[in-house]
């Protein structure tokens, strides 16, 4: 009897408290088609048959479907909230009303296709009641709770499922057929490749033929019983299947019987059956409402190897069976850095943080699981690992003829100014390592200059002017000239000869840093308007020492107040400490205020004394 027909029978019968509880029964009617073989349990239908009173036998089955429903409120919260507003209503009427009598007859009449139901167990279900005898049927109890404590994401769901086809189809996703299609009431994801294997090892965590395996990326064997678990429970899945040969097996969540477990509670099985054709490879199939959750499998290819992947596409160096990597420019901006990916045995990880596209200037790949700690999750890669793990893997394997085209291919990040925390510095450190190695020396040309002086702003900038790039200080290990040989030239072309006066002043210039208890340093006159710090880091590879070259004063300022040129001197000599701005240098110019201040007021005369010699003409 169709529903509206129902209803109209039963209209007359209705004063208004029993309307409501007539649109009440048209509410729970479909959650009662829907999800009545999850408690019609051979013990239910017994005390349901037990009971003579119609209204009693429909509180009953309203009863144990409300409790059903309870142990998943979130999911559940308008069929629990309906179904306890009827119950409350159906205490105040009388069991023998006619129009009781009438939904008794329309419950029944549910229950027989129930009744049918259960005999089939439809596998395309998401839930069914279990009975212990329906192993003899193929379903099997996998001892997993829903209340197993594991959350992942859609994508990480999604890409558990394709990395058993990636790897059971050789370390590619390359042939492995992907489908999404639209049905009548939900979208179809199927997944299918060459791969043959035995549904058993669906039925146990643990089982896996990969664990030994260091070129595939599973090896616990949780994540083909894990995934179901999480799309059924959590993404409302209505289907999820796997086949292969001569099975399928389709994944459900069912309440778990006393004799398995205490209490009430949903747990995954599986059911498979034999099929009579038998077919080649496998696939997986599933189903949902929800057109994102379906594309999320098509968009989770992206997360491994094939050929079509842009992070591999035209590698700067591919090791083949090692590892490689793809340098990627930056294009306009170069303060804007391009981001690419990390990947290990074909699939992408987490680097730095739970994000992609992270690897600054950089797709990295190796193709080996061995090389890095296991990690279950598959999870963040850090900058320590990249560098001590991975990047001198592939470095240490490639050619030396590759290694160089490579690091010409990636002058952009020959600067100084390139952080040593970099994927790009990780790989140009081992580069020129493993060049240096070989006895390898390249053609920087006259404009490259690797850096070992720390310098002031004041001197970088006279490099620029010059048309100087200022780049790593290892870079002098291949060859490259130093900042170090082209300061000294840019000195000399510096200089100025001085007359007796400006030689005078000089001199008078280291009297007075000696009557503030400081040791002078050494003045180089110059001719530019630029005043260069005094003291440079002469960096050598391997170890460090201070090299005092003089303090450079221009000779207009030499040629002024015998004030003005003293604390020029003073503040230059501080740089020893730092440079401008840096919270060294501040201490230490403050200190030599305080100095000076009170020189000059213990022991006046001496100054006055000294400025006087200044301006004798």
């Amino acid at each position: 009897m169709a529903d509206s027909s129902f209803l109209r029978k039963l209209l007359p019968f209705l004063n208004s408290e029993e309307a409501k509880i007539k649109a009440l029964w048209e509410k729970i009617r479909p959650y009662l088609k829907r999800d009545i073989a999850n408690v019609w349990s051979p013990d239910v239908k017994k005390e349901f048959e037990a009971l003579e009173v119609e209204l009693a036998r429909l509180k009953s089955v309203l009863g144990r479907l409300h409790k059903f429903y309870k142990l998943d409120e979130v999911k559940y919260s308008q069929e629990i909230a309906n179904i306890e507003e009827l119950l409350g209503l159906l205490r105040k009427v009388k069991s023998d009303e006619n129009w009781v009598k009438q939904v008794h007859d329309d419950l029944e009449r549910l229950l027989k296709d129930v009744k049918y139901e259960e005999r089939n167990v439809k596998a395309i279900s998401g839930n069914f009641s279990y009975d212990p005898s329906f192993a003899q049927n193929g379903i099997h109890y996998l001892g997993i709770l829903e209340t197993y404590a594991v959350r992942w994401s859609i994508e990480k769901t999604a890409r558990d499922i394709l990395q058993n086809f990636f790897d059971g189809n050789g370390g590619t996703l390359d042939g492995v057929k992907f489908e999404i299609k639209k049905e009548e009431d939900c979208y179809s994801v199927r997944i299918e490749s060459h791969a043959e294997y035995d549904f058993r090892q669906l039925l146990h965590l643990g089982g896996t033929t990969k664990s030994d395996d260091p070129n595939t990326v599973g090896y616990f064997g949780e994540g083909a019983k894990i995934a179901p678990l999480v799309l059924l429970r959590d993404y409302g899945f209505s289907q999820v299947a796997f086949a292969s040969q001569d099975w399928n097996l389709n994944f459900l969540l069912g309440i778990v019987p006393a004799v398995l477990y205490t209490g009430n509670k949903k747990g995954l099985f599986a059911k498979v059956d034999r099929t009579k054709k038998k077919i080649k490879g496998n696939f997986v199939e599933m189903k949902t409402e929800n057109e994102a959750f379906a594309k999320a499998f098509l968009d989770a290819k992206e997360l491994f190897y094939h050929s079509k992947n842009l992070d591999f596409r035209d590698p700067t160096i591919n090791v083949t069976g090692i590892g490689g990597f793809k340098y990627i420019p930056s294009e306009k901006d170069p303060k804007t850095k391009p981001k690419g990916n990390l990947y290990v045995a074909g699939q992408r990880r987490h680097f730095d943080k739970e994000e992609w596209n992270t690897v600054e200037n950089f797709s990295i790949w190796v193709w080996s699981n061995d090389v890095l700690r296991k990690d279950r999750d598959r999870g963040i890669v850090n900058w320590i690992e990249l560098r001590n793990e991975v990047v001198p893997k592939i470095v240490k394997a490639a050619n030396i003829k590759d290694l160089t085209k490579a690091m010409y291919t990636m002058e952009d990040l020959w600067s100084s100014d390139l952080p040593s925390y970099t994927p790009g510095y990780g790989i140009i450190e081992a580069i020129v390592k493993r060049l240096k190695e070989e006895n390898v020396k390249l053609d920087f040309g006259e404009k490259h200059l690797a850096h070992n002086l720390v310098v002031s702003k004041s001197v970088e900038g006279d490099f620029a002017q010059a048309g100087f790039k200022i780049c790593h200080s290892f870079f002098a290990d291949l060859g490259m000239k130093t900042s170090e040989r082209a300061y000294s030239l840019m000195i000399k072309t510096k200089e100025v000869e001085l007359t007796q006066k400006d030689q005078r002043r000089v001199e008078i210039l280291y009297e007075a840093v000696r009557g503030f208890g400081r040791g002078p340093r050494d003045i180089q006159v110059v001719k530019e308007k630029r005043i260069i710090r005094n003291l440079f880091m002469l960096t050598h590879r391997g170890s460090h020492k201070n090299v005092m070259l003089p303090v450079n004063i221009e000779i207009r300022a030499l040629r002024e107040g015998f004030a003005e040129c003293l604390g020029t001197y003073l503040h230059e000599m501080d740089h020893d400490y730092g440079t401008d701005g840096q919270r060294e240098f501040s201490d230490a110019l403050t200190d030599t205020i305080k100095l000076v201040v009170e020189k000059i007021i213990s022991n006046p005369q001496v100054f006055i004394a000294l400025k006087k010699r200044w301006d004798e003409k």
